[in-house]
This record gives C-alpha cells, sequence and structure tokens, in this order.
C-alpha cells in the first residue's frame, strides 16, 4: 500500500471506525507520499507536490488591480473559516471592496449562519451553491485576491487553483503556506498570522491591489507539471511492490 498524505488527520474528525481503518492503513503502508516536504506524519515519505491546474479549467484573463473584488470559492465547510471571513469583512467600514463567496454548502446550518451574516450587505454576494468549472473561472477572473482562512489547513487544492488561474492568495501561516509562499513568493502567497481580523484582511487586500501594480512576477511550475509528477509517482509505487523500474 502507498499512502498519500494530504492532511495529518481528517479535516472534520473521524468515526471510531474510520479512525481503525485510518491505524490499519498506515500498518499497511509500504511507501508513503508528502505533498510538502518536511512533514511526513512518522513515515519515511516520499516528497512529490500536487500538479498545477493550468489546464483543468477555462482560462481566465491578467489579475487587475482595476478589480475590487476578494473572493473566497471552493466548498463551504465549517473548518474553512468561510462564517469568519464574511463576519469580519461586514464589520470593518471599508467600501474600498467587495466580497463573493461561491461554493456549494454541505451542512444547512452554516449556510444560514452564513446568510445571515452577510445577506444584508450590499458588499456581498453569496453564491452558496456547488459550482461548474465555467462558474469557478469566472468568479475568479473578476477578483484580484483569492482569500482562503482555513482554521486548519496543511494542503490546498484551492490555493493551487487560484494560483494556476494567475491569482494571487491569502491565508494563515502554517506549514503548507509558507511552503508555496517559498516556491512562488510572498507577493503570490500572502500570510497572516492568529486570527483573521477586518484590519487584516483589508490590509492585506490594499497591499495585493498594490504589489499587482507593481508586477507579480511569472509563476514557474516546472515542479508540478502532471508528467513529471506521475513519473515520480509510479517510481515510488515500484518500490512498493518491490520492482525496480527499467529507464
Amino acid at each position: 500500500m502507498v499512502l498519500t498524505l494530504h492532511n495529518l488527520r481528517p479535516h472534520e474528525g473521524a468515526t471510531r471506525l474510520e479512525s481503525l481503518f485510518l491505524r490499519w492503513f498506515r500498518k499497511l503502508t509500504r511507501e508513503a507520499i508528502t505533498l510538502i516536504d518536511g512533514v511526513h506524519a512518522g513515515l519515511v515519505a516520499h516528497y512529490i507536490p500536487h500538479g498545477h491546474y493550468k489546464d483543468v479549467y477555462p482560462a481566465t484573463g491578467p489579475v487587475s488591480a482595476d478589480s475590487d473584488v476578494v473572493a473566497f470559492v471552493g466548498a463551504v465547510r465549517a473548518y474553512k473559516g468561510v462564517d469568519r471571513l464574511v463576519q469580519v469583512f461586514v464589520n470593518h467600514p471599508s467600501n474600498e471592496f467587495r466580497l463573493i463567496v461561491a461554493g456549494g454548502v454541505s451542512d444547512p446550518r452554516l449556510g444560514d449562519e452564513v446568510r445571515a451574516l452577510g445577506g444584508h450587505d450590499e458588499r456581498v454576494e453569496l453564491r452558496l451553491t456547488s459550482l461548474t468549472s465555467n462558474e469557478l473561472s469566472d468568479i475568479i477572473d473578476q477578483c484580484f485576491l483569492i482569500v482562503l482562512p482555513f482554521r486548519e489547513v496543511l494542503n490546498s487544492g484551492t490555493a493551487l487553483l487560484a494560483l494556476s488561474l494567475g491569482r494571487p492568495v491569502l491565508m494563515p501561516l502554517g506549514p503548507g503556506s509558507a511552503a508555496l509562499q517559498v516556491e512562488f513568493g510572498a507577493r503570490w502567497v500572502r500570510t497572516y498570522e492568529g486570527d483573521l481580523t477586518g484590519d487584516v484582511l483589508i490590509g492585506q487586500a490594499t497591499q495585493a491591489r498594490d504589489d499587482i501594480r507593481r508586477g507579480l512576477g511569472e509563476l514557474n511550475w516546472e515542479s508540478r507539471e502532471w508528467d513529471e509528477i506521475a513519473r515520480r509517482h509510479a517510481e515510488v509505487y515500484y518500490l512498493a511492490a518491490g520492482m525496480v523500474r527499467e529507464r
């Protein structure tokens, strides 16, 4: 068995049965793959980064400092801190920016909470429904910054999606965001420490727009090209099977 470490533990906890299966899987694991170099959860793990999404979603236009939209996109779940994002945005007096929250909600109570927080504010647009690839790309195309205020996260596919479509991201500081920042630069991957506040959000958005005017620089995706990732995965699976792959 080959185990890929996406996160160190389930986002929303695990049932007793799930915990038993996870422990069993670890005992069966021959090789492990980590998506962040140095994060291995006690296993000897091969570092293979997650691939980009440049060819998966419809292309967006270049990021523009003329946009006033910051956005959260993706499934709305409790650990992602969307309620906190809407709350601090609504409570901040600045009228300089607009907020879009777009993505499906699996917990009706969370959806109701987010609507109660932001539904009355004309600066906030809530699209709490599952999105097609075209709809997702269209929303990202409108904004200049993607905000991902996760309460706890190691890897974020949404962050990679945003970067793949040419949009900088704002995330809490942690191993995953720190690694992305080293790879892509602090202008593309912005971080904050502690709880998200309105001043942090508006301040980071203002700085992000200034950076866009100065130029963000080009992103290098060489290590995240899918052909290279496939080759490295194949090598790990050959190791797990006790085979030596011919080159």
